[in-house]
């Protein structure tokens, strides 16, 4: 899944000591409507970094759900992983910050 952030929030520690992001995000399959995307990992390193709202994230071993009219995204926090890019240059995308279990072999292509 490829999307844009629109927000993103703090790091929180859950009540089973895990720690939690919410980051929203627009892709072009539900460009009428955001998508949550609720990232739950064993410490903070393992989370992303979102440097700017606007720039791209693509997410790997995802699975959409809708509920309510509400679209969430929902992820194996021992599969998942993801890659950060921004768009500063216009129209080259560049990487910035990945998970270790990203595949670079996945990463977004420009031509």
């Amino acid at each position: 899944m490829i999307g844009f952030v629109l927000e993103t929030g703090f790091p929180n520690t859950t009540i089973d000591t895990n720690c939690c992001c919410i980051i929203k995000i627009i892709d072009d399959t539900h460009h009428d409507i955001n998508m949550t995307v609720n990232i739950f990992v064993e410490n903070t390193r393992r989370l992303p970094i979102v440097a700017a709202i606007g720039n791209i994230i693509q997410i790997c071993s995802v699975v959409v759900k809708k509920h309510n009219e509400e679209v969430n995204v929902v992820l194996n926090k021992r599969f998942f992983s993801f890659a950060l890019y921004n768009d500063k240059n216009g129209d080259v995308l560049k990487l910035y910050h990945v998970s270790f279990q990203f595949n670079l072999k996945k990463k977004i292509r420009c031509s």
